[in-house]
């Protein structure tokens, strides 16, 4: 498997410079590598090949996954990274984005009287292939990450197996505050045969504002579904929770509208392909790709999306 990220500059040129590669095993050792990033034009895209920068990165991840770090000086660009796993052989390609060096960059620290929860598609908990990853480059601390099996305390990275797990619970070990950014993802593939999708997350806390309003691309071409999760262990349910769906096409300023009224959160459709939600609607074709609206009175959902081509997933949360 091929491992890249992509940077697209900005509209400032940049100089030729040192950057700093730091890539981590799963036992926390740490290899930092200086390369030679090349002078880059104004809107140009450079790809760092981490073959290309640490020939032997294999070895040193010992067999498992790890986490790569890339410290460098832009002008104008965002600075996330279009990361890219690629197979040579199946040509298959999984993406998803970089995410900040919290362990360098300080955010802010929240005083919690109850843990941050990190929740993910119930499908990751019905298979065996689900794993929640923890990103070590967070603020530096002891945490404890909990679930209804197992309890871990890390000061770095992890990969967490989640069958039969429906959430995680984030605590600091020494004092009653937790950074209000963790970075973590969750992998899921439908077998083995195939690349892992990665989905970027974080963790919700208590003081995160109410979110009513979220969107998302979808496609009837590769069987869109939309799953859900529930906070309510942190935000109230009103007694009359409803969800409201619009679909948009490309082609037209037109929107469909479905509404559903739910009698309780345990209502809630979860893993629904948006052909049957929106029954077969003309807005959703196999050519183009459209976009889901979600509106609710509850501030306590999480939406995502998913795309399907054979058995190569990807799953994104919405927005």
């Amino acid at each position: 498997m091929i491992n890249e990220a992509v940077f697209h500059n900005g509209h400032l040129a940049i100089n030729e410079q040192e950057a700093l590669f730091t890539i981590t095993n799963i036992q926390g050792a740490e290899k930092k590598v200086r390369f030679v990033i090349p002078p880059l034009k104004a809107f140009e895209t450079y790809i760092f090949s981490v073959v290309d920068i640490f020939p032997n990165y294999k070895d040193f991840l010992i067999g498992y996954n790890g986490w790569g770090t890339v410290h460098f000086e832009n002008q104008t660009a965002f600075t996330r990274l279009l990361l890219v796993w690629r197979d040579q052989e199946s040509k298959e390609v999984q993406v998803t984005h970089s995410n900040f060096d919290y362990s360098e960059i300080e955010t802010n620290k929240i005083e919690a009287t109850k843990p941050a929860l990190m929740k993910w598609p119930s499908l990751l908990s019905e298979s065996e292939l689900g794993k929640v990853v923890v990103y070590p480059k967070f603020s530096k601390g002891r945490y404890k990450i909990s679930s209804s099996k197992n309890i871990y305390e890390t000061d770095c990275g992890l990969f967490i197996n989640i069958k039969n797990i429906e959430k995680l619970e984030f605590a600091s070990t020494d004092s009653n505050s937790i950074p209000s950014r963790i970075v973590t993802g969750f992998e899921y593939k439908i077998d083995d045969e195939v690349l892992p999708l990665e989905c970027s997350m974080g963790i919700v806390h208590e003081k995160r504002p109410p979110k009513r309003f979220h969107w998302a691309v979808v496609s009837k071409k590769f069987k869109s579904q939309l799953f859900f999760n529930s906070f309510d262990e942190i935000y109230d349910v009103p007694t009359d929770p409803f969800l409201v769906f619009r679909l948009y096409s490309s082609s037209s300023a037109e929107y469909s509208e479905k509404r559903v009224e739910l009698e309780s959160l345990s209502n809630l459709p979860d893993g629904i392909f948006v052909e049957d939600l929106f029954d077969n609607d003309p807005k959703l074709d196999n050519q183009h790709f459209s976009y889901v609206s979600m509106f609710s009175n509850y501030g306590g959902l999480l939406m995502y999306s998913s795309m399907l081509k054979e058995k190569s997933m990807t799953i994104e949360h919405s927005f």
